[in-house]
């Protein structure tokens, strides 16, 4: 049963897309963690959505549908969580898909530009090139770890910086048209850490436009809860949130092993400090 003091964790990735971890790892760590709040949201993936509500649903926990789908609007690329959207139709799957596609694009992209560099590298290779997932990471960095040119998948990320090929810079939808497309889907959209598009040392002014333009577009909600955020932005957030009735969420972006810092419940934040009540409606 949910109080005021169930933490919440509403952003985690699976082997789906590029953490470590299987549906039944979270789960397990979310019980150890005593976590009562949960949703998966893989980057333009719900493969293993069905699987982990499941589990969910058996270790008696609050579990919603979500996603994380990239979208682009001029040179900067916003994630939009999607909560909520119904699984019983494959529509949701059918949307992401060409996104996660435009991934795969950059990935192919960022060997095809390094192969003049690297002899042992070969696009034909790399378009056979298969990996086990819960390695975390992507094809394209676990393919240049087992080439010995990186010396693991996680430095290989930044190679999509030296050869321009930053997964950013894809051809994904607009914010307004994943939004749109979310609350057809029957889902509520939050914009995920919004620290990512701000610069190092934001004012007022420009995390309001921020939210303002996100508003525009028909946006539910903000991740203000994030473990990079600083108290600034954290009760900036709140507070724009509060003046404009819009849902606070929480959410730690655990890759797994994949990337340090991010654990499932590093920040532990109640119910009591969240505005979800349409998601728990659901």
């Amino acid at each position: 049963m949910l109080t005021n003091q169930s933490i919440a964790d509403l952003h985690i990735h699976s082997c789906a897309s590029d953490s470590t971890d299987t549906p039944q790892e979270i789960i397990t760590q979310v019980l150890e963690k005593n976590i009562g709040i949960i949703s998966l949201t893989d980057h333009n993936s719900v493969e293993n959505q069905k699987e982990f509500l499941e589990l969910a649903a058996n270790n008696g926990l609050t579990a919603f549908s979500g996603t994380e789908i990239s979208s682009r609007d001029a040179e900067i690329s916003y994630h939009i969580l999607a909560y909520g959207f119904s699984l019983d139709d494959n529509k949701m799957a059918d949307y992401v898909k060409p996104i996660l596609g435009q991934m795969k694009v950059g990935n192919r992209r960022l060997i095809s530009k390094m192969v003049k560099d690297f002899p042992s590298l070969s696009l034909d290779e790399f378009d056979e090139y298969t990996y086990e997932r819960t390695r975390g990471g992507w094809e394209s960095v676990n393919y240049l770890y087992d080439k010995g040119i990186t010396k693991n998948s996680f430095d290989g990320l930044s190679l999509y910086h030296t050869y321009n090929c930053n997964l950013s810079n894809l051809d994904y939808p607009s914010s307004a048209e994943v939004i749109q497309t979310i609350h057809s889907l029957g889902g509520y959209a939050v914009l995920a850490h919004p620290n990512s598009y701000l610069k190092s040392i934001p004012d007022t002014n420009s995390i309001i436009q921020l939210f303002e333009e996100m508003k525009g577009y028909g946006i539910d909600g903000i991740e203000c809860y994030y473990p990079s955020h600083t108290d600034f932005i954290t009760n900036t957030s709140i507070k724009w949130c509060h003046d404009n009735n819009m849902m606070i969420t929480v959410g730690c972006d655990s890759h797994g092993d994949y990337v340090t810092g991010r654990e499932i419940g590093k920040i532990r934040i109640p119910l009591g400090k969240l505005n979800i009540g349409p998601l728990l409606a659901i």
